[in-house]
């Protein structure tokens, strides 16, 4: 039987919900994760041996490695808010009439996929 049919409270039906999504979405965003960090650090390694080569006195280390710590938390909390904020909004979608839902979710989607933006 699904959850809907259950006829559990409605607190406990959005938790239960927002738990399920958690564990579903989190994986998809720990690999984009892995991805935009291993892109970024790939990045640093790159401009660290480039300005080596070229014997490049103006790179400094350390504001490289500031810049490279912005980079991956924002990355953290971009990843950490998607997925926070799709497991609530799972959770409260579904206690809505079909039709509230279908807009509240084109605008989850489009409010996550403006998320992902660099």
């Amino acid at each position: 039987m699904r959850k809907s049919g259950r006829r559990l409270p409605t607190v406990v039906f959005i938790f239960s919900v927002s738990r399920a999504t958690f564990r579903g979405e989190g994986l998809g965003l720990a690999a984009a994760w892995l991805i935009e960090v291993g892109i970024e650090i790939n990045r640093f390694i790159s401009r660290m041996i480039r300005s080596r080569e070229e014997d490049d006195d103006d790179t400094d280390l350390g504001e490289q490695l500031k810049l490279l710590g912005k980079k991956v938390s924002g990355t953290c909390i971009r990843c950490g808010a998607s997925l926070a904020f799709g497991s609530i909004g799972a959770g409260i979608g579904d206690t809505l009439p079909l039709s509230a839902l279908q807009w509240v979710s084109i605008l989850a989607v489009l409010w996550g996929s403006l998320q992902g933006l660099p």
